[in-house]
């Protein structure tokens, strides 16, 4: 879905910083690896300093006035001066030389956790002393911290500043994780309570010991939206608990929630400095919003956010530092999150795992066997639960671990091109796991991949994020149905074919015409892709008797033999004679379908073709031999698509087909009447008959890259009402509803069998 606009907010004060940040790196600082980090660590600081004048944790403009009026317009003094300004904010009052200006001594203590390290700081100039203090009046108050901290993750590269879109999750997104996960059960435990004081107090002492744990923080967002709903819950909770203002009695309750309460693993050092950050700027604008309440506000909250956000070390042991987890919950859908490995938290039986987004989730399910009370909800790509390499991931949590899925969202746009387009790949879905069995679980459908959720209360939901069965599968050797096993093109060699470029076809057609009946063509096993079919020679069909009127044919036919030989002996060079020619595999005898490897992740059809019995099937092609145009129907159909993607896995192209796991496992109508396979028929040669908008030598071509003219489009879908009929009489309107279908027909002939 869209994201939603910046707030002038963020942006002006992401500019100022990412001004200074270029003036920064342009003047040299920054080049080698430990300024590197000394330039992030120092714009971590600033922003705090920032941040701090503007929201009564500082003075009014106070670091602003430090920088005006104590240091050299020329710039000379500056490093000296943010030296001496970091190394009072790290020391108590009492621990402070007392001969420091008012402007620093007045200062608050906030730890050795962010000021306390001595860091190298540049050599400021009077145009970097200028952009320093233009950074100081931003509207830092009104910032979101969240939004801000995907902006600051982004200084790295001008172009990402402008577009937010790289590194920040909206809001919307983070509560579909949240929400089902914890936030909608204290909200509504919070409605329920009223204002009974015994039945608040418990409520309180729950939200104050929730333990949270992002294990791929990355900038903190998730942390941070989740943290901002407990404190604001608080408030909620207190004002119901005391009323507006003071008790009456003068007490003011302390805020119990904190941000201890949080934690986060961040395998780069950088993303976490962010995040602690990012925790930190939201704590410092929430106890503004407690102070109207009256309560209590300082905190020393730079600790705590310090304590929050860990980075990975190969030799981590998270059992000394993180109490047990109430709520795991991130954004698994990255790619930098490849990395993030090792987050051990001393549990039994933790070992490597495939990682990617389900392998990451299993690593969540291992420990929840340890802590069977803790529940976890990630954001992943849609490709998570597809595929049979994830379909083994998901079985072995529920088989090994006890884990089932207790809530999920089924595939809805994480965001959406300029021109409004949806790409496949910016698909995500959400689960939601644990060990506790509820008679109902939360499906949450999109009748378009940018529309709004639909709730569902299901019996359960399988790792296809269906409201179906589990179902597990693998290929089949013989397919499930009554339809024709497949079977798979030959390599080039003396018993079948050889391939012939154009000088080749044309010398020996030339030389010897009898060899005409025998030249054909080849499909080749990229013919999805608009690929022309190849020349070739079916020495298959060539009589024994004519091999004698046929020397050129006959010399070609021994050139292949010799050649693969010749290969065979370097690759095995003991077995020399022993070499005999192999037993050729059938040629088709009739029209064949042959199917592709894949199918376009934006592709609604798979690009199949309908293929003349005198074109032979090339190396790796996978074919249905003797098929009608019933059956092409069938596998160009929105039915057949629709199974193929949630069976396959990824593919450098969409995602890759396996006719053994796609096609044998496919539950094929049962008894089609004559009229309904005659009607899938008829709408097949209209497909057949409108021209796509590319000319190609494949029909198929403009099935593969989802450009199809209305006029095709139209009688695809005509096709696709023809084919359900074969299912059922009422028609399929999602693809949640076919592989919902799809699914039990297949539980039910599996059965059968």
């Amino acid at each position: 879905m869209p994201l939603p606009p910046v707030d002038p907010a963020d942006r002006q004060a992401a500019e100022r910083l990412g001004h200074l940040f270029d003036g920064l790196r342009a003047a040299g600082f920054g080049d080698y690896p430990t300024q590197d980090r000394a330039l992030e660590e120092l714009l971590v600081r600033v922003v705090c300093c920032c941040f701090a004048e503007d929201t009564g944790l500082f003075a009014a403009g106070q670091f602003r006035h430090l920088l005006q009026t104590h240091t050299r317009p020329d710039g000379t003094d500056t490093a000296a001066w943010l030296h001496l300004l970091f190394q009072t904010l790290s020391q108590p009052a009492a621990a402070r030389p007392p001969t420091l200006p008012p402007e620093l001594a007045t200062l608050p203590h906030l730890g050795e956790a962010l000021f306390g390290k001595v860091v190298p700081l540049p050599t400021f100039t009077a145009e970097l002393r200028e952009r320093l203090l233009a950074c100081t009046h931003g509207p830092w108050a009104h910032i979101s911290p969240p939004v801000f901290g995907a902006l600051f993750q982004s200084l790295h590269n001008a172009h990402y500043r402008q577009h937010l879109g790289e590194h920040y999750t909206p809001e919307a997104q983070v509560f579909k994780v949240i929400g089902p996960l914890f936030l909608e059960e204290l909200r509504q435990d919070l409605a329920q309570a009223g204002h009974d004081a015994a039945r608040l107090d418990r409520l309180h002492a729950r939200l104050a010991a929730l333990q949270l744990f992002d294990p791929a923080c990355g900038n903190g967002a998730f942390l941070a939206v989740a943290y901002r709903e407990l404190r604001l819950l608080e408030l909620a909770l207190l004002q119901a608990r005391f009323g507006s203002g003071l008790p009456v009695d003068g007490f003011a309750p302390l805020p119990q929630v904190e941000l201890s309460q949080c934690a986060g693993l961040e395998s780069d050092a950088f993303l976490g400095r962010v995040a602690e950050l990012v925790l930190w700027l939201l704590d410092q604008q929430l106890n503004q919003r407690l102070a109207a309440f009256g309560l209590p506000t300082h905190r020393s909250p730079l600790v705590k956010a310090r304590q929050s956000v860990r980075a990975y070390l190969p030799d981590d042991n998270w059992a000394s530092g993180l109490p047990p987890v109430d709520y795991f919950f991130g954004n698994f859908t990255a790619s930098r999150q490849d990395g993030q490995r090792g987050w051990l938290l001393g549990r039994p039986n933790w070992g490597e795992s495939p990682w990617g987004g389900a392998g990451a989730v299993l690593r969540v399910a291992r420990y929840l066997t340890a802590e069977p009370s803790a529940r976890a909800a990630f954001l992943l790509l849609k490709q998570a639960t597809q595929g049979a390499h994830n379909a083994t991931i998901w079985q072995e949590m529920q088989h090994e671990y006890g884990v089932v899925i207790q809530f999920a969202h089924r595939p809805f746009a994480r965001n959406l091109l300029p021109d409004g387009r949806v790409y496949e790949r910016h698909l995500a879905v959400v689960v939601g796991i644990g060990r506790q069995a509820a008679p109902l679980k939360q499906l949450f459908a999109y009748d378009t991949a940018v529309s709004e959720p639909r709730l569902t209360l299901v019996p359960h939901i399988n790792h296809y994020l269906l409201a179906a069965p589990d179902v597990w599968f693998a290929p089949r050797l013989q397919p499930l149905a009554n339809v024709p096993p497949l079977a798979f093109g030959s390599y080039p060699s003396a018993e079948t074919y050889v391939l012939l470029n154009e000088e080749q076809y044309r010398t020996l057609l030339a030389g010897e015409p009898a060899a005409a009946p025998y030249l054909s063509r080849v499909l080749p096993v990229t013919f999805f892709r608009g690929i022309p079919s190849q020349r070739g020679a079916n020495l298959q069909a060539v009589p024994a008797a004519a091999w004698a009127h046929l020397p050129a044919l006959r010399a070609l036919r021994d050139a292949e033999h010799q050649s693969r030989l010749a290969r065979l002996q370097q690759l095995l060079p003991e077995a020399g004679a022993q070499l005999t020619r192999r037993v050729p595999a059938a040629m088709p005898t009739g029209k064949y379908v042959a199917l592709p490897l894949g199918v376009d992740e934006d592709a609604v059809y798979l690009s199949a073709a309908y293929v003349a019995a005198k074109v032979l099937p090339g190396s790796r092609v996978e074919y249905i031999p003797q098929a009608t145009p019933y059956l092409f129907g069938m596998v160009i159909s929105a039915m057949f698509s629709a199974w193929v993607r949630q069976l396959c896995g990824r593919w450098k192209y969409g995602y890759e087909n396996e006719g053994l796991l796609t096609y044998h496992n496919f539950p094929f109508p049962a008894a089609p009447t004559p009229a309904q396979m005659a009607a899938v028929a008829t709408a097949v040669a209209t497909v057949r008959a409108q021209r796509g908008p590319h000319p190609s030598p494949s029909p198929v071509y403009d099935y593969w890259i989802n450009y199809l003219s209305p006029e095709r489009a139209a009688a695809a879908a005509q096709l696709d009402v023809a084919v359900d009929r074969c299912f059922r009489p009422e028609p399929f309107t999602t693809e949640q509803e076919r592989l919902e279908f799809l699914l039990a027909a297949y539980q039910q002939q599996a059965a059968a069998q």
